[in-house]
């Protein structure tokens, strides 16, 4: 289970974190692991006083959601392990499934 982020100090060891796991991913998800920290970092350093940031820091991180969904998926597929509390898209999960249970 994660721990809860309540302050900008436990924002900042969050990114760091990801930021971390991100340099040292495995090379089929490095693209996609980096694209999921810039998403992070746009949504920690939006003003939510600016419509218009907020709408730039949306329109990155829906851009992001396929690279957050391959990284989901290979972690399951690789270890077995949900990142967080986030699963893969049903129809990822049900050919991941399939194809464990034919290896």
């Amino acid at each position: 289970q994660g721990a809860e982020v309540l302050t900008n100090s436990d924002i900042s060891s969050m990114l760091d974190a990801w930021r971390s796991v991100a340099a040292t991913a495995p090379l089929q998800v490095q693209p996609e692991w980096a694209t999921v920290v810039k998403a992070l970092e746009a949504a920690v350093k939006v003003d939510l006083r600016s419509p218009d940031a907020v709408q730039t820091m949306a329109a990155t991180v829906r851009a992001s959601t396929p690279a957050a969904n391959r990284v989901i998926a290979y972690t399951y597929k690789k270890c077995g392990e949900l990142i967080g509390k986030v699963k893969p898209v049903a129809d990822v999960v049900a050919r991941l499934r399939a194809k464990r249970a034919v290896v």
